[in-house]
């Protein structure tokens, strides 16, 4: 009995002996599994920080090289601007002058006057319509100049006088000739038998106040 007794005893204290080593050395692996994740987990960490410092560091090259482009398309466009500019018209023509304007206002009056060309085409007329309606040579037969008073004229004698009237009064040039040609009484009988057929023309005032220039 005792004997027995003894060994349970025995296996007792051996277990009671064996258990806390045998937790002692489950505590040690565990201590060593946390520690081994700890690990793991601050290289995790290293590694993460790593990764965010090279991506920030190649935003801030991608950052440079854009800037570079932007920099370059920036200094390309400057250039072509420059080129454009030295083949501008600005560059190597130069365009002056003096400019001048001017407003002007033009204004007149003429009186009433004869018209001399238009009197002697009028008096030939009516002179060549009476010989035409009577050619006739007999003194006093011109309805115009057939009075005493008026020559005593024929329609012949009265258009063939005009017509030797108008060329002497051609021949005039000076104030001496044009008193001898009215002192002949038949040039001052024509001219005041003409005086008649005078064409004349009224006074007429004349104005125009926009002219440019």
């Amino acid at each position: 009995m005792d004997k027995m007794f003894k060994k349970k005893l025995l296996v007792a204290l051996i277990a009671s002996m064996v258990l806390p080593l045998a937790a002692h050395a489950a505590d040690a692996d565990l201590l060593n599994k946390i520690e081994a994740m700890s690990r793991e987990l601050e290289a995790l960490k290293n590694q993460v920080r790593a990764n965010e410092a090279k991506a920030a560091q190649t935003a801030e090259q991608v950052k440079a090289v854009a800037a570079k482009s932007e920099g370059a398309a920036l200094d390309d466009l400057k250039s072509q601007v420059t080129k454009l500019e030295g083949k501008s018209l600005g560059k190597w023509l130069t365009v002056g002058g003096d400019y001048r304007f001017r407003v002007d206002a033009l204004e007149g009056q003429t009186r009433t006057f004869t018209d001399v060309n238009a009197t002697f085409a009028n008096v030939q007329q009516k002179l060549q319509a009476d010989f035409f309606a009577n050619p006739s040579t007999a003194a006093g037969s011109s309805s115009y100049f057939g009075a005493p008073q008026a020559g005593g004229m024929s329609t012949a004698g009265a258009l063939s006088g005009l017509m030797g009237f108008s060329q002497n009064m051609n021949k005039v040039a000076t104030f001496d000739q044009a008193n001898a040609f009215l002192a002949n009484p038949m040039n001052a009988g024509m001219v005041q038998g003409i005086g008649a057929f005078a064409a004349t023309v009224p006074a007429y005032k004349p104005e125009n106040k926009s002219l440019y220039s």
